[in-house]
């Protein structure tokens, strides 16, 4: 468990649905995060029981001890992580997002001993690339058709990478 500010950061579980469903089931936040709306607490419990277990966490907001976005570090190499995040619509452009990305990394980079944590964000989500570059992540270029979407169209992102030598100097 991560802890911040306003936040609490932990591993997902079963008794989250239903927060998650509630954000999950608007059609922007999928959008710019690349899943399909969830239709239903079912739907939402079935993701979290076979995707989200593996390395996903919930987001917390501690004011109101509610689930309000998810953050997955999902280890690609030994040391090589890739950060990918979701977050309500009501909490946009509140600095949270930005909160939990930096305390994720700080303990990619200190507990995991990570070398690289690596993330992406489709070429129109201009919030999602303000989180990485506010967060110290290097632009490394657009990747196309990077992304296989939930509708079966491929998406270009832009990618970005922030090595351990780059943040501790930071």
């Amino acid at each position: 468990m991560l802890e911040t500010n306003r936040l609490i950061i932990r591993k997902i579980t079963l008794d989250d649905a239903y927060d998650v469903y509630e954000y999950a089931k608007n059609k922007k936040v999928g959008k710019d995060a690349g899943f399909k709306p969830h239709e239903s607490v079912d739907e939402t419990i079935s993701i979290i029981e076979t995707i989200l277990k593996r390395s996903t966490y919930s987001i917390v907001l501690k004011e109101i001890n509610k689930v309000i976005g998810t953050i997955t570090l999902q280890q690609k190499l030994d040391d090589i992580y890739e950060l990918g995040y979701s977050l309500g619509e009501e909490y946009w452009n509140k600095g949270i997002m930005t909160e939990a990305v930096k305390a994720l990394v700080k303990y990619a980079f200190t507990e995991l001993n990570a070398y690289e944590v690596d993330a992406g964000c489709f070429i129109d989500n201009i919030r999602s690339e303000k989180v990485l570059i506010k967060s110290g992540f290097k632009f490394m270029g657009i990747h196309e058709k990077d992304f296989l979407n939930y509708d079966n169209k491929y998406k270009d992102s832009k990618r970005y990478r922030l090595l351990k030598s780059d943040y501790m100097e930071g």
